[in-house]
């Protein structure tokens, strides 16, 4: 594939990873091949966050991924593949490729679907759910795939379910198969000194944890659950490509096949351009119009721009705790207005990307704001200790550590309330210096007036 379960090292501030909505998907499971797994990491570890939350970020936009071109509705599946679209590493949300498709599926002026991928592949969890997406699909219209050049892992899983599967001559396919990356640095830790005391409820909880041995056991464990998650995915392909599971199963070695070879294992069913795939989409409709009726029997679902108040792709009730699971951290008052508009699910995950979005934009310029007056804080500060270097008078700067003396002075209670918030919430002084400022504006105020 491969499923890649090791986590990316963000060496960045952690007040600013707290920004970023859906940061913690890049901990689970991996579907996608090596090469590129191993650019996203060090892209991501190279990544100025602060220039990133400060203006380089755009929230994921909520689109339909879809253009109709003579009936044919054409689907980007591109980039990294993930259940919900983030600023790091330019990924997809595969929900919305659901979305997409069930609109496409349920338009009467769609004829057929064609899935345009140009992918790696992507985290694990989603992946099966667009696969069952393409299915249910199928049964109504045709989906066609085309590879520009690379269809692997999770993208392959997508790709293989489609009922005719092409690529571009020199795109790459497959790259089937499972793998997890457990570290031990046991003995890195032992040579510095450090010893880690995992205390635990379970003989496994904690396994793999860092500077902890990695046993014969955990191995064997890590190894019997990524050979189970490895079935899931070659049994979809072999349902997708309807061969054998024994077929399929001799697939998965975790290569890549130029297109010619590819077609000749089967993995694909030809190799042509995208604008041919797009004329044998719109053809097929011809060879499957006595099997299945030119209008469709669904009605369609809401556009962009149109009331949702309710939506009308509702397949069954969704609960409070579907709601919660789907979109994690939301409000009572979120789920209540949800449930009150009868929204789908996929309707309510992007509803709360939207809000995770807004809070983000309202945060960062928050955040640039504290910036601004730290930053004039810090000139008049300099400001009034040259003054009184100049005149030879006995005025106390302020101290290397960020406090003010203890003279009673509106300095004094500020950073005394920072003292505090840092004593008792454990964090850093700076995000002690942005807490103070928010709760207690009148004391910076003060600070700065004291200081004029």
């Amino acid at each position: 594939m491969p499923k890649q379960s090791e986590q990316i090292d963000l060496k960045l501030d952690k007040t600013a990873l707290a920004l970023i909505p859906h940061l913690q998907q890049f901990g689970g499971m991996w579907m996608m091949e090596e090469s590129r797994m191993a650019y996203l990491a060090d892209s991501i570890s190279a990544t100025d966050l602060g220039a990133h939350m400060r203006g380089v970020f755009d929230p994921p936009v909520v689109s339909d991924y879809m253009e109709i071109n003579d009936g044919v509705a054409v689907i980007s599946v591109e980039g990294t593949l993930m259940k919900h679209a983030m600023s790091m590493g330019m990924a997809t949300s595969t929900v919305l490729i659901r979305k997409a498709i069930r609109q496409a599926t349920d338009d009467p002026n769609v004829v057929a679907i064609l899935l345009a991928m140009e992918s790696p592949g992507g985290t694990a969890a989603g992946t099966m759910e667009v696969a069952q997406e393409i299915q249910r699909a199928r049964k109504t219209k045709p989906v066609y795939g085309h590879a520009t050049d690379l269809m692997a892992s999770a993208c392959y899983w997508i790709g293989s379910q489609c009922e005719k599967l092409f690529a571009n001559e020199m795109a790459l396919v497959g790259s089937i198969g499972t793998y997890h990356i457990v570290t031990d640095l046991s003995g890195r830790f032992a040579a510095e000194g450090i010893k880690v005391h995992v205390i635990r409820a379970g003989e496994f909880k904690g396994a793999g944890a860092r500077g902890t041995e990695v046993t014969p056991s955990q191995v064997a464990h890590f190894s019997e659950v990524i050979s189970r998650m490895n079935d899931h995915f070659v049994e979809g392909v072999a349902t997708g490509r309807n061969v054998t599971v024994d077929v399929a199963r001799a697939w998965a070695d975790g290569r890549t096949y130029i297109a010619a070879d590819a077609m000749a294992m089967g993995l694909i069913d030809g190799v042509q351009s995208l604008e041919d795939s797009l004329l044998s989409a719109r053809d097929s409709v011809k060879s499957q119009t006595a099997k299945r009726s030119p209008k469709s029997s669904v009605q369609p679902v809401k556009r962009q721009g149109q009331s949702m108040s309710k939506d009308t792709d509702v397949s069954a009730a969704v609960t409070p705790k579907d709601i919660r699971a789907a979109c994690p951290g939301c409000s009572s008052d979120f789920v209540v207005a949800c449930l009150d508009n009868q929204h789908s699910l996929e309707r309510c995950q992007e509803l709360h990307m939207e809000s995770l979005a807004k809070e983000n934009a309202e945060m960062s310029t928050k955040v640039e704001t504290l910036e601004k007056d730290n930053a004039t804080l810090k000139a008049k500060v300099e400001k009034l200790e040259a003054n009184a270097s100049s005149k030879g008078v006995g005025v106390e700067g302020m101290p290397s550590d960020g406090k003010a003396v203890s003279d009673g002075s509106a300095s004094e209670s500020f950073w005394s309330s920072v003292d505090k918030v840092q004593s008792d919430k454990g964090c850093t002084r700076a995000k002690a210096i942005q807490i103070v400022n928010q709760r207690e504006p009148e004391l910076r105020r003060a600070m700065l007036d004291e200081q004029n």
